[in-house]
C-alpha cells in the first residue's frame, strides 16, 4: 500500500477523535463540528467536511485548513509517538496505524 492509498483510508474524524476532539454537531449535520476541551471554552474548534475529508479550524491560524496531512502536521505536538525523526515520521506513523487498525 502506498502513501496515497493509506491516506485515502484514514478520515480526519478518526484522527481528531483519537486526539481527544469531541463532536458537538447533531446527527444530521453535513459538516461536523468538533471541539478540543470544553464546548464553552475550547482549546480548538474544527469543522470537518467528511465527504471531502477536509477541515478548517475556527480557533487556529488562517492557514489551519485542508486535508489529512495538514491536519496532522498542525497538531504534531499532540501525538505521543512523535519522535526525534521529525514530522514526516510522525505523520506517516499516524497514517499507517489508522490504516492497519
Amino acid at each position: 500500500m502506498d502513501y496515497d492509498e493509506c491516506r485515502a483510508k484514514i478520515s480526519i474524524i478518526d484522527i481528531a477523535e483519537d486526539l481527544g476532539y469531541t463532536r458537538i454537531s447533531g446527527r444530521q449535520a453535513t459538516n461536523l463540528t468538533y471541539v478540543l476541551g470544553t464546548p464553552k471554552n475550547p482549546e480548538d474548534e474544527i469543522v470537518i467536511f467528511p465527504k471531502k475529508n477536509t477541515y478548517f479550524s475556527r480557533k487556529g491560524s488562517f492557514d489551519d485548513k485542508g486535508e489529512l496531512t495538514k491536519f496532522v502536521l498542525k497538531r504534531l505536538h499532540m501525538f505521543s509517538y512523535c519522535t526525534q525523526q521529525g514530522y514526516l515520521a510522525a505523520a506517516t506513523t499516524a497514517a499507517f496505524k489508522k490504516a492497519q487498525a
